[in-house]
């Protein structure tokens, strides 16, 4: 029994750690090389962003900075969320009585 329980808790565990890895990590560092390319690319082509300079919002940024990142983000599904939550309930309610 307690090899089981050191298995499940294995399992629960690195599953835990490959999401946030997949859901924090790789973002984070995909858009590090996404930016890099940028600036390079802007710097071969001896220019400015595409953005208005002077347009600033209320928050002291410049407004086509904004909206430029937010074109750029992926469109957010709902399913994805409401899909991790039920593997969740999922580990919750099989792992219970080995991971208490």
């Amino acid at each position: 029994i307690e090899k089981l329980r050191t298995e499940l808790i294995s399992v629960f565990n690195i599953d835990t750690f490959r999401r946030l890895a997949l859901e924090c990590l790789l973002p984070t560092i995909l858009k590090k090389f996404d930016r890099k390319e940028e600036v390079e690319i802007n710097r071969l082509t001896d220019r400015k962003k595409f953005d208005t300079p002077g347009t600033e919002n209320e928050n002291g940024d410049e407004s086509g900075t904004s909206l430029a990142a937010a074109a750029k983000l992926d469109e957010y599904e709902q399913f994805d969320d409401y899909l991790e939550m039920v593997i969740e309930l999922g580990y919750v309610t099989i792992f219970a009585s080995a991971y208490p």
